[in-house]
Protein backbone atom coordinates (compact mmCIF):
# COMPACT_ATOMS: atom_id res chain seq x y z
CA UNK A 1 0.00 0.00 0.00
CA UNK A 2 1.41 3.39 -0.72
CA UNK A 3 1.80 5.80 2.02
CA UNK A 4 -0.51 8.57 -0.27
CA UNK A 5 -3.04 6.19 -0.86
CA UNK A 6 -5.80 3.72 0.65
CA UNK A 7 -6.38 1.70 -2.85
CA UNK A 8 -4.66 -1.10 -1.34
CA UNK A 9 -7.16 -1.03 1.68
CA UNK A 10 -10.16 -3.13 2.11
CA UNK A 11 -13.57 -2.01 2.44
CA UNK A 12 -13.65 -3.39 5.68
CA UNK A 13 -10.67 -1.84 6.92
CA UNK A 14 -11.48 1.78 5.68
CA UNK A 15 -14.57 1.09 7.78
CA UNK A 16 -12.85 0.37 10.88
CA UNK A 17 -10.59 3.46 10.22
CA UNK A 18 -13.60 5.69 9.93
CA UNK A 19 -15.94 4.04 12.81
CA UNK A 20 -12.35 4.92 15.10
CA UNK A 21 -12.05 8.50 13.53
CA UNK A 22 -15.85 9.24 14.38
CA UNK A 23 -15.46 7.86 17.92
CA UNK A 24 -12.59 9.68 18.66
CA UNK A 25 -14.10 13.10 17.45
CA UNK A 26 -17.48 11.57 19.74
CA UNK A 27 -14.86 11.10 22.59
CA UNK A 28 -13.30 15.09 22.11
CA UNK A 29 -16.52 16.50 21.27
CA UNK A 30 -17.51 15.55 25.13
CA UNK A 31 -14.18 16.56 26.59
CA UNK A 32 -13.85 20.00 28.04
CA UNK A 33 -12.71 22.35 25.87
CA UNK A 34 -10.09 24.92 26.75
CA UNK A 35 -9.70 28.15 25.24
CA UNK A 36 -6.50 29.21 22.88
CA UNK A 37 -6.12 32.73 21.94
CA UNK A 38 -5.17 33.59 18.62
CA UNK A 39 -3.18 36.83 17.14
CA UNK A 40 -1.85 37.28 13.73
CA UNK A 41 -2.74 33.79 12.88
CA UNK A 42 -0.83 32.09 15.49
CA UNK A 43 -2.58 30.16 18.33
CA UNK A 44 -1.13 30.90 22.08
CA UNK A 45 -2.11 28.29 24.79
CA UNK A 46 -0.79 31.39 27.16
CA UNK A 47 -2.82 34.40 27.35
CA UNK A 48 0.23 37.20 28.15
CA UNK A 49 2.12 35.42 25.50
CA UNK A 50 -1.03 36.55 23.31
CA UNK A 51 -1.22 39.79 24.82
CA UNK A 52 2.59 40.57 24.43
CA UNK A 53 1.85 39.81 20.52
CA UNK A 54 -1.00 42.42 20.61
CA UNK A 55 1.15 45.32 22.33
CA UNK A 56 3.64 44.77 19.48
CA UNK A 57 1.27 44.88 17.03
CA UNK A 58 -0.35 47.93 18.49
CA UNK A 59 3.86 49.78 18.64
CA UNK A 60 4.04 48.98 15.09
CA UNK A 61 1.01 50.68 14.34
CA UNK A 62 1.76 53.69 16.49
CA UNK A 63 5.63 53.63 14.90
CA UNK A 64 4.23 53.67 11.53
CA UNK A 65 6.23 56.12 9.14
CA UNK A 66 2.95 57.42 8.09
CA UNK A 67 1.31 57.68 11.37
CA UNK A 68 -1.35 55.17 12.50
CA UNK A 69 -4.34 56.44 10.43
CA UNK A 70 -2.33 55.38 7.49
CA UNK A 71 -1.57 51.86 9.27
CA UNK A 72 -5.55 51.47 9.04
CA UNK A 73 -5.99 52.42 5.26
CA UNK A 74 -3.06 50.27 4.15
CA UNK A 75 -4.56 47.37 6.40
CA UNK A 76 -7.92 47.95 5.00
CA UNK A 77 -7.16 48.34 1.51
CA UNK A 78 -4.81 44.78 1.99
CA UNK A 79 -8.12 43.27 3.64
CA UNK A 80 -6.18 42.46 6.45
CA UNK A 81 -7.03 41.76 10.38
CA UNK A 82 -5.56 44.62 12.18
CA UNK A 83 -4.82 44.70 16.27
CA UNK A 84 -7.00 41.73 16.70
CA UNK A 85 -7.28 38.62 19.11
CA UNK A 86 -9.84 36.10 18.54
CA UNK A 87 -10.54 33.03 20.45
CA UNK A 88 -11.12 29.24 19.96
CA UNK A 89 -11.93 26.47 22.13
CA UNK A 90 -9.86 22.93 21.93
CA UNK A 91 -11.06 19.76 23.41
CA UNK A 92 -8.48 18.78 26.36
CA UNK A 93 -6.82 16.24 24.41
CA UNK A 94 -6.09 18.32 21.20
CA UNK A 95 -5.14 21.07 23.85
CA UNK A 96 -2.45 18.41 25.31
CA UNK A 97 -1.29 17.23 22.00
CA UNK A 98 -0.39 20.48 20.55
CA UNK A 99 2.59 22.98 21.06
CA UNK A 100 2.43 26.15 22.91
CA UNK A 101 2.03 28.16 19.93
CA UNK A 102 0.31 26.74 17.01
CA UNK A 103 1.33 28.65 13.15
CA UNK A 104 -0.98 28.91 10.59
CA UNK A 105 -4.22 29.13 12.66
Amino acid sequence: MSNNTYSGMTDDALTDIKDAVIEELKRRKAEPKIPVFIVDGVAYKNIDEALIELIKDIEICLKHKDGSLKYFAEAIDDNRPVLGMTFDHWSESEYNARPDKVYGY
